[in-house]
């Protein structure tokens, strides 16, 4: 999953990757967010209003991760974002 993981966007979860990670143990899903977390990425953003997960939210509080969250489909989400480079 982290072979061409995209650290330096923000990161984006939607409808696909929430269903699969409601499918983990809290455990799993902490463990993924905290590998994502060590890329360093800027934020995550959570799409059609989906409620960060226990986990998440540990994480998150843990690790000072910014997690947003909107109503917008991924997709609106993404062609809203600038396109620069860092």
């Amino acid at each position: 999953f982290f072979k061409y993981f995209a650290n330096k966007r923000i990161q984006v979860l939607g409808a696909a990757e929430m269903t699969y990670l409601k499918t983990l143990t809290e455990e799993e899903q902490r463990k993924i967010y905290q590998q994502m977390v060590r890329k360093h990425i800027p934020c995550l953003v959570l799409t059609r209003n989906f409620q960060a997960t226990p986990a998440l939210i540990k994480v998150a509080k843990e690790m000072k991760l910014p997690v947003f969250r909107t109503p917008m489909i991924t997709n609106a989400v993404t062609r809203s974002f600038p396109t620069i480079s860092l």
